[in-house]
């Protein structure tokens, strides 16, 4: 169910997303700038809870003004970094559900890409990886 500390956590997830792409990290290199596990970030971005001494690691690690990622938590809907950049996540838009058409045509995609560069997968394989991306992906959106 969809409550307002897991719209706060989805919005910290996208705001890190933003900021770990401005300063051109992956998310391993994000962990270990901020000093914590990669499981640890990988959960911030995706919207789940931390303890609190990992958000504070995060605002240093990713150079956000202290206490920017409770803010967050607690209901701000953008962080401004020390240089004046503001960082808000995107709006979800009115009926953004995916269209399933989409899902089929990147379980399409991931079967050919399996087929171009892992040939030697067999195909009960190969439609296994590709309907574990489409579930991903529905969960997701």
């Amino acid at each position: 169910m969809k409550t307002p500390e897991s719209d706060h956590l989805a919005n910290l997830g996208a705001i890190l997303v933003i900021r770990r792409r401005m300063l051109q990290l992956t998310q391993d290199q994000a962990a270990e700038a901020c000093g914590i596990a990669r499981a640890t970030y990988r959960s911030a971005e995706g919207g789940r809870p931390l303890r609190d001494m990992n958000y504070d690691k995060i605002d240093a690690g990713m150079q956000m003004p202290a206490g920017s990622c409770q803010s967050v938590l607690g209901g701000t809907q953008s962080i401004t970094l020390d240089d004046g950049t503001t960082l808000t996540p995107p709006l979800p838009s009115e009926g953004s559900r995916v269209p399933e058409e989409l899902f089929e045509d990147v379980e399409a995609g991931v079967l050919v890409a399996m087929a171009e560069y892992a040939p030697t997968v067999p195909l009960g394989d190969a439609r296994k990886v590709a309907e574990l991306v489409v579930n991903r992906l529905k969960k997701k959106f």
